[in-house]
Parts: C-alpha cells; structure tokens; sequence
C-alpha cells in the first residue's frame, strides 16, 4: 500500500486532513511508546491483534480500535474507508453496508 495507494495525492490530502498517521514495520527494531508503556514493532503489533500485514488500525480518543482493514487496499477502495471512518458511518454500521449504500446511490460523502 505504500508504494501505490498511500502516494496518491488525494489520499494523502485526506489523510493529512483527518488523521494521525503512524507506519510500523515489524521487521525494523524501533520501539513504539502507547499508553505510556514501550514496545518493540513486532510486541506492537502482537498487543494489537495484528497478524496480516498490511494492516491499517482506526484508533478513537481513547486509543481504543474501532476499525481494522487487513490487506492491501486499491485508491479507490481506501478512499471509501477513509470517507468511512471521517463521517462516523463506522458507528452505524458495517463496511460492507458502507458500500452496498454507495451502490444504491447514496453516494460516499466525502
């Protein structure tokens, strides 16, 4: 995903916008400090229930998960789960209801 989807320019845009955005790689021996506690990338992830990479992880406030989207991700598919996450739709209802609205012409508010 980095190499395609997170350098699209309006990707990017949406992303600076509305997100902090943090890269992991577990394969690197950098520590991350969450919840005022350490942790190596790979014992991040593993806190995390990440086990597919790559994974991008939604965090609310309180650096609880409400979103996970496991796999790559084509522009035009992360674009709806960014407009998924911004509008809040994750509180009413599933990704995949997400879409089937789009479909119907409900259209993706962006």
């Amino acid at each position: 995903m980095k190499k395609i989807t997170l350098k699209d320019v309006k990707i990017q845009k949406t992303v600076q916008t509305n997100f902090t955005f943090s890269s992991i790689n577990i394969d690197e021996s950098d520590t991350i400090i969450f919840n005022n506690k350490t942790y190596t990338n790979k014992d991040f992830a593993h806190k995390l229930e990440v086990n597919f990479y790559p994974t991008v992880l939604f965090l609310d406030s309180k650096n609880e998960i409400v979103y996970k989207a496991r796999g790559f991700r084509s522009t035009e598919k992360f674009q709806h789960i960014l407009n998924f996450m911004i509008t809040n739709a994750f509180e009413e209802m599933s990704f995949f209801e997400y879409l089937e609205n789009i479909k119907k012409g409900k259209g993706d508010k962006e």
